[in-house]
């Protein structure tokens, strides 16, 4: 987990992939660019939550709900203004 401007994530994820990969991660968690956002990079669950008092998306405020057990991590965005869910499943 970190907040993400160490790993320029306004501008790509490589350095963060490059991170989790080191650790052999299978979560990594970041902010910094205020958007929510769910990725897939091999192994890896990338996931920024957005922002819970100011988005910079063109939806609403965001958190996310992780449930994780030994066989699945499931990740869900909840926005505050909109009932839009985004869930999306890691097996």
């Amino acid at each position: 987990m970190t907040h993400g401007h160490k790993y320029s994530v306004k501008w790509d994820l490589e350095r963060i992939i490059a991170k989790a990969e080191s650790e052999n991660a299978h979560i990594a968690l970041y902010g910094h660019t205020h958007i929510a956002l769910i990725e897939q990079v091999s192994e890896c669950m990338l996931l920024n939550p957005g922002s819970i008092s100011e988005s910079r998306s063109n939806l609403s405020e965001s958190y996310a709900i992780l449930d994780i057990t030994p066989e699945k991590v499931d990740a869900e965005f909840l926005y505050l203004a909109k009932s839009k869910h985004i869930k999306h499943k890691k097996k």
